[in-house]
């Protein structure tokens, strides 16, 4: 396993892994056609952009053991970060997405590109990110990294339901990138 910045080749690849990944964690909180309806296509469109962008850094989990590659599947984990997007939540960056194909969870590759993105966003003094409240896997997990749930609760028109996530925080002088002393 390699951990790389995405280049524009990746776009596919981290599009199906999205699509799986949303599937697999999604099952029972989403509705089923939304799931159905996710297309390789439009996502690695989606994604394409990122590359582009100055403003958004995304790393990859790519498969160099040649594990996934039978299933389909050369990228098995990524993360995305950047500006943030919601500027009435007062934090300059956020972490957008963090996916681990299913297969691949529980095997540290969530934290090894946590602290990747972490890493490259030092220079703040705190950042978000947001969790879908009925995620208690990935609420649990950031927990443990050391975010805090803020209590705030964003809901967004997601084509035919509203979803709602909860907002956490990673405060730099909290955490564990903290560069000075006490």
């Amino acid at each position: 396993m390699k951990v790389r910045k995405m280049i524009a080749a990746d776009a596919k690849d981290m599009a199906k892994l999205h699509i799986a990944t949303w599937r697999a964690t999604y099952n029972n909180i989403m509705p089923v056609e939304f799931l159905a309806n996710l297309l390789v296509e439009k996502m690695s469109k989606n994604l394409e952009k990122i590359i582009v962008s100055e403003d958004i850094t995304a790393y990859v989990v790519e498969d160099t053991g040649g594990q996934c590659l039978n299933s389909g599947y050369s990228i098995v984990g990524d993360i995305i970060v950047g500006k943030a997007r919601d500027d009435e939540l007062g934090y300059s960056h956020e972490i957008f997405a963090l996916n681990i194909l299913p297969t691949h969870q529980k095997q540290g590759l969530g934290k090894v590109l946590l602290n990747k993105a972490l890493e490259n966003l030092a220079f703040c003094d705190k950042i978000y990110l947001k969790v879908v409240a009925e995620n208690y896997t990935a609420r649990n997990f950031y927990e443990k990294q050391g975010f805090v749930d803020t209590g705030k609760i964003i809901k967004s028109n997601c084509s035919s339901f509203i979803l709602k996530e909860c907002v956490y925080e990673y405060n730099f002088y909290r955490g564990m990138y903290y560069a000075g002393s006490f």
